[in-house]
């Protein structure tokens, strides 16, 4: 792999570290990606084979030519998946993200936060009997 004559051998080290540990966390394609008008099918590294409808993956929705979606490469080690006979280019975590249902912690504190239970309403009661959560103080 070529590297510019600026970087130096440290600043080259450090990018290489980044990039195999990124390689090692980040699901990457493997050989044998193909693709149909209804089915993309997706082998990463690690062994496991993702297998998304076209309709639910963006630039691919509306392709019914089975060539064009046939013609696929896997570049930049494995991080991303480009049709050149269509112009599109697809980040391969970014599909695995989008297509799997995974909520962050936060929202999923939000939903927790959200669920009512016979003491939330006992407690909303009482509180309405006090005159209820006390207004904001407006800046004059």
């Amino acid at each position: 792999m070529a590297r510019s004559a600026k970087l130096s051998d440290a600043d080259y080290q450090a990018a290489r570290r980044r990039a195999d540990m990124e390689d090692a966390t980040e699901p990457r394609a493997a050989a044998g990606v193909s693709c149909s008008p209804s089915m993309l099918t997706l082998p990463l590294r690690s062994g496991v084979v993702v297998i998304l409808a076209t309709a639910n993956v963006p630039g691919l929705r509306d392709v019914r030519d089975g060539e064009k979606l046939a013609n696929v490469v896997v570049e930049g080690r494995g991080r991303a998946l480009r049709w050149p006979d269509l112009d599109v280019d697809l980040s391969v975590p970014l599909l695995i993200a989008e297509a799997l249902p995974i909520r962050s912690a936060a929202s999923i504190g939000r939903r927790g936060g959200s669920v009512t239970s016979p003491a939330k309403a006992a407690a909303v009661r009482e509180n309405g009997k006090k005159g209820g959560r006390p207004r904001k103080k407006s800046a004059a």
